[in-house]
C-alpha cells in the first residue's frame, strides 16, 4: 500500500511540474510561409558604365496612402545607381498568426512603404529610426477568407494594385500612430548604390553579359522594343566570370509578348502561379516599354546580403525572388548643361 501511495505522489508531483513547465513555454505559432518578389533596377550606357538616378522614383506610380517619409526627411532627392523597386512580401497561412518583420537595406535608403511601421519600444521617437531599416511589429496575419479588414484604394497608382491578385493572408499592423492599416502584402522600395552581379555592354549587333558575382545566375533575358514590336531571348545558367553574347540580328519581333516563358522562370524560382502573374502584371508596362534591357534572376545569396530579412517566428519556408533589370541607354547621356546665370557671373576672365 505504501508503495502504491508513493507512486501516486510521484506521478502527481511530476505531472504538476510538467504542467507548470507547459504554462511557462510560449505557445507554438501556426505554420506559415513567406513569399517575396521585387526588382533591382540599374541603367548603363553602351560601355556598361552605370548611370546615377538623380532622385527617387516618381510617386505618381503609387497610391497616395503609401508612406514616403522616413526619419523626418523627404526622399524625392535620394540618388543612387540602383533602384530597389516594389518588393512585396506575402504571408500564406491557414490560421491567424502574429509575426514581426525586420528588413534592412544597409547603407542605402528606404523611400516608400505600406503599411506603416509599428512603434518600437527601443525607439520611442519614431523619427530616430534609421532610414535603411523597417520594422513591422505585431503583424496580424489572417486568412483572406475570414478577414473583414478594409483595404484602401484610390484613382491613382494602378500598378500597385496588381500585387493584390494573390490568395494571401491579409496583414494588419497597428502603427506607431495607433491606427490599424491593412494590406495583402508588405510593400517597400528604395534607392541606393551597391554592386550588382551582371555586367552588360552593347556592342553593335550584340549585347554582352558577364556574371561578375560569386554565385550562378539561373536565367538572363534580353528584351528589345521599337517600332517593329517586341522581341526577347533567354539564356540559362551563367556561372561566375562566364560571359554570353546575345545577337540582336536574330531577334524575332512581333506585336505581342508570350509571357508564359517569363512566368515559368518566376515559378522556377519558387513563386506560386498567382504571384508570378501578379509580378508580371505589375511590371508589364515598364519591363516591356520601348528600349533595350536585360532582366536576370538575382541569386538568393545576393538578395539576402543586400536586403537582410528577419521574420519572427521563423516561417516554415521563405521564398525571395528578385529580378535584376538593366536598362541600356543607347543614346549618350549628356551631363547637365551649365547654368547660364553662373556662367555670366563668372565672366570671361
Amino acid at each position: 500500500m505504501r508503495s502504491i501511495l508513493g507512486s501516486l505522489l510521484v506521478a502527481i508531483l511530476v505531472g504538476g511540474s510538467m504542467a507548470a513547465v507547459g504554462r511557462d513555454e510560449p505557445a507554438l505559432a501556426p505554420p506559415f510561409t513567406v513569399h517575396e518578389w521585387g526588382t533591382f533596377t540599374t541603367r548603363v550606357d553602351v560601355r556598361g558604365e552605370e548611370i546615377v538616378f538623380e532622385r527617387a522614383p516618381d510617386r505618381f506610380e503609387l497610391p497616395p496612402f503609401v508612406h514616403y517619409e522616413n526619419a523626418g526627411r523627404r526622399k524625392v532627392a535620394a540618388t543612387g545607381t540602383v533602384r530597389m523597386e516594389t518588393p512585396v512580401l506575402y504571408v500564406h497561412t491557414e490560421h491567424p498568426v502574429v509575426l514581426d518583420v525586420d528588413v534592412r537595406f544597409p547603407g542605402n535608403t528606404i523611400t516608400e512603404w505600406y503599411p506603416d511601421f509599428g512603434l518600437d519600444p527601443a525607439l520611442p521617437n519614431v523619427w530616430t529610426r534609421p532610414e535603411d531599416r523597417l520594422i513591422w511589429k505585431g503583424i496580424r496575419a489572417e486568412p483572406l477568407a475570414t478577414s473583414n479588414a478594409r483595404l484602401w484604394t484610390s484613382l491613382s497608382g494602378a500598378p500597385y494594385y496588381c500585387a493584390r491578385g494573390v490568395d494571401a493572408a491579409v496583414l494588419t499592423v497597428t502603427t506607431w500612430a495607433g491606427i490599424d492599416e491593412s494590406e495583402k502584402f508588405l510593400f517597400y522600395r528604395g534607392t541606393g548604390s551597391f554592386p550588382t552581379p551582371l555586367f552588360v555592354v552593347a556592342e553593335g549587333g550584340t549585347v554582352k553579359v558577364r556574371n561578375r558575382g560569386a554565385q550562378r545566375i539561373d536565367q538572363v533575358m534580353l528584351f528589345e522594343r521599337d517600332e517593329r514590336g517586341l522581341a526577347y531571348d533567354i539564356h540559362c545558367t551563367l556561372d561566375p566570370n562566364e560571359e554570353f553574347a546575345f545577337g540582336r540580328a536574330q531577334l524575332q519581333f512581333g506585336p505581342e509578348l508570350w509571357l508564359d516563358d517569363l512566368k515559368k522562370i518566376l515559378r522556377g524560382q519558387g513563386l506560386r502561379e498567382d504571384e508570378a502573374q501578379a509580378m508580371v502584371d505589375t511590371w508589364r508596362e515598364s519591363w516591356f516599354e520601348p528600349g533595350l534591357r536585360v532582366l536576370y534572376t538575382v541569386p538568393r545569396e545576393v538578395t539576402d546580403a543586400v536586403l537582410p530579412l528577419t521574420i519572427t517566428p521563423v516561417p516554415q519556408t521563405t521564398v525571395r525572388v528578385l529580378i535584376g533589370r538593366t536598362d541600356v541607354a543607347e543614346v549618350p547621356v549628356l551631363p547637365p548643361a551649365p547654368n547660364p546665370s553662373s556662367e555670366a557671373a563668372r565672366g570671361d576672365g
